[in-house]
């Protein structure tokens, strides 16, 4: 009988399975590293979309307290009607509870512009319980998106 390597049969077949055998054990190697960097892409993504819808529900809460000082009330009423976009976003990036609040904050800033817009023109006693309005709906507003950052914060951190 024939030998490989002072090697029977039986022993050749042994060795044959044995690197069959690593070769799987290397191929499903391959495949757990790339569901694990699949997975962590999906949470880096999922957080960018997350961070992106905070950062333009921020950003329209500081343009409009900004720009209604400056009596731009069509822009800043633009942004605040923007609002109930960003609410449905929020449900599904976040939670329905999320969704909510971002409504209320979109209320309490179109409360906000409208109450601004007329503190501008008037008798004076009108302007100045429109002052109050935008007084208590930037509180409103400040005050709800205060809320949804508490609710949302533990969804904002990137851990893999």
């Amino acid at each position: 009988m024939d030998s490989f390597l002072g090697l029977n049969d039986l022993q050749i077949k042994f060795f044959t399975a044995l690197g069959q055998l690593g070769l799987t054990t290397a191929v499903a190697y391959v495949a757990y590293q790339q569901w694990q960097t699949a997975r962590k892409k999906l949470k880096s993504d999922i957080f960018d979309k997350r961070f992106a819808a905070y950062l333009r529900i921020r950003d329209a809460i500081e343009f409009i307290f900004s720009e209604c000082n400056q009596n731009d009330n069509g822009a800043s009423a633009a942004r605040a009607n923007q609002m109930n976009r960003n609410a449905i976003e929020m449900e599904w990036l976040f939670c329905e509870e999320a969704a909510k609040l971002t409504e209320r904050i979109g209320a309490a800033l179109e409360g906000y512009v409208s109450a601004r817009s007329r503190t501008a023109f008037g008798p004076p006693e009108e302007r100045a319980k429109a002052g109050g309005v935008a007084s208590h709906a930037e509180i409103e507003a400040l005050s709800g998106f205060y809320k949804l950052k508490e609710l949302i914060s533990s969804d904002l951190k990137l851990e893999h």
